[in-house]
């Protein structure tokens, strides 16, 4: 009977998980990696938790992809010239977002705002996520995940 009842459960949240992907579009978050002439990587403060991730936001409905990593940067008062796209990349557990969409920025420059700042590309461990420093890793590599071997 228990073992049933797993099943059945199992089945249950199987459906609902279906239907939930199927009601909902997908959440693309866009991320910029900009890697100044000394190394250093440009990174953005998270809300008041004092955790840094590349500077990005969420692409709004209608918006390209490109356009809303234009948009977080000016935002950020961050100027980059050219958008490389690198990898997109499925969402970290335990976020809102289904998808990480990074490009690899060209560019030098202060940042306009306090909530970004620029750190030794060796040290983002201790202030980053292990997928933001994962993402770092490709960006500079310049290649996508699929071909280092």
């Amino acid at each position: 009977m228990e073992r049933r009842r797993l099943g059945l459960g199992r089945i249950i949240a199987r459906g609902f998980q279906s239907y939930w992907r199927a009601s909902r579009g997908l959440v693309l978050r866009v991320e910029g990696c900009l890697i100044d002439d000394t190394g250093r990587v440009m990174l953005t403060r998270v809300g008041d938790r004092g955790t840094w991730r590349l500077p990005g936001d969420l692409a709004k409905a209608g918006e390209t992809v490109e356009g809303a990593l234009w948009r977080s940067l000016r935002h950020e008062g961050i100027e980059a010239s050219v958008a490389e796209l690198i990898w997109v990349y499925a969402g970290p557990q335990g976020t809102p977002w289904d998808a990480v969409a990074l490009y690899r920025l060209s560019g030098n420059g202060t940042p306009a705002s306090a909530r970004a700042a620029y750190f030794p590309a060796d040290a983002l461990h201790q202030v980053c996520d292990v997928e933001t420093v994962a993402r770092v890793k490709d960006a500079v590599s310049g290649r996508a995940p699929f071909e280092v071997c």
